[in-house]
């Protein structure tokens, strides 16, 4: 029996709308302890944002220091929004797709998670690798 992307994707979705602060994106990667935040209207998706995206800003900005740059750090995250450093068009994959072709995706590409979309076009769940090894080992 095939298993379906449906069987094993994550459907609690933690989502930022597109105008959210990085504020809130930070806050939520620290939260839920995840490494990728979907973007998206309601169930439209617009993009996604990886931990490391924001880490890499951060970096920039110099973010471990304290006193007037921490205060410049936290206008950055204050001030922009997700749009400002989500992944606009990601690759998607539909819920009714096999896991091969998921694992395929991972294995020939530079990315960890994907959107999982329904036939409408909808947003419905994110498959990761993570899911994927913890299917092979369940």
């Amino acid at each position: 029996m095939k298993t379906l992307i449906a069987d094993i994707m994550s459907t609690n979705l933690i989502k930022v709308r597109p105008s959210d602060s990085l504020k809130k994106v930070d806050d939520l990667f620290l939260s839920h302890q995840i490494h990728h935040i979907l973007v998206a209207e309601g169930n439209h998706l617009e993009g996604i944002i990886s931990i490391v995206n924001l880490k890499d800003l951060k970096r920039g900005r110099r973010v471990e220091l304290t006193g007037y740059e921490a205060l410049e750090n936290k206008s950055l995250l204050d001030n922009f929004s997700a749009r400002s450093i989500m992944t606009y068009f990601p690759v998607t994959v539909k819920a009714s797709d096999s896991l091969k072709i998921v694992a395929d995706l991972f294995l020939e590409n530079n990315f960890h998670a994907a959107p999982v979309l329904d036939k409408d076009e909808n947003l419905v769940g994110i498959i990761t690798v993570y899911d994927l090894i913890k299917h092979a080992y369940s």
